[in-house]
């Protein structure tokens, strides 16, 4: 039987439900993202530090592209050397960008996993979850907003807080949603609205999360206590 919970703090809410899965290696795949971060991101912090990341050492190292549909040209490399304009306009949205990193697919800026052609796109993370995996979301920002969102969520426009927040917790197979911004003064559209935001404390959502919301918890949600 699955133990599901819901946690927030002031600086977070946290959605966890937790299973017991078994796994090949290896156990864990985590994907990192720094929002809007570039090569010359890295090559920067390595002159600032005075040292490369750990990251820069791994054995296998692969880059994509991920202009968006709106972008026919795509990204011109010798234009951004030689026109200080350039990277000033076509930037690639973080709704269409994480598409593009989580389902192979380019969509219009400003859609979450939503096809060119109208129609919803499936990511790795929901065909990891149909398989039987964990799989989670854990962000700096609210957690329906695009990049994060996009792990499960598909929506014509990132900004359907509400009805992006509401697909996570209830339609989705998210075991663990993690985002920054604990709802105060009324202000829930990020957690799907005031109903969702009661369901969420209560345990009535579809999966019947319990809701966590001090350190104590939290601190005994990882010891698995």
């Amino acid at each position: 039987m699955k133990r599901k919970f819901i946690a927030g703090l002031a600086a977070g809410a946290l959605l966890f439900c937790g299973s017991q899965a078994a796994f090949a290696a290896p156990k864990n795949v985590i994907l990192m993202i720094s929002d809007g971060q570039g090569f010359n991101t890295v090559k920067a912090t390595d002159y600032y530090t005075g040292s490369k990341a750990v990251y820069e050492n791994f054995t296998t190292k692969v880059a994509m592209q991920t202009t968006s549909a709106n972008n026919t040209a795509g990204y011109n490399a010798a234009a951004m050397a030689s026109d200080r304009t350039y990277s000033l306009s076509g930037a690639t949205d973080s709704a269409s960008a994480a598409t593009a990193m989580y389902t192979g697919k380019k969509v219009y800026d400003g859609s979450i996993n939503w096809s060119t052609t109208g129609s919803a796109l499936t990511t790795y993370f929901e065909k990891a979850a149909n398989a039987g995996k964990s799989t989670g979301a854990v962000s700096s920002v609210e957690f329906s907003h695009a990049t994060p969102a996009a792990v499960a969520a598909h929506n014509t426009s990132r900004n359907n807080y509400v009805d992006i927040a509401q697909e996570m917790i209830y339609s989705s197979k998210l075991d663990v949603i993690l985002g920054a911004g604990y709802p105060v003064s009324g202000h829930t559209k990020y957690i799907g609205g005031q109903d969702v935001l009661d369901d969420v404390k209560d345990g009535t959502t579809t999966a019947g999360h319990t809701f966590i919301n001090d350190v104590a918890d939290f601190k005994a949600l990882a010891n698995g206590t």
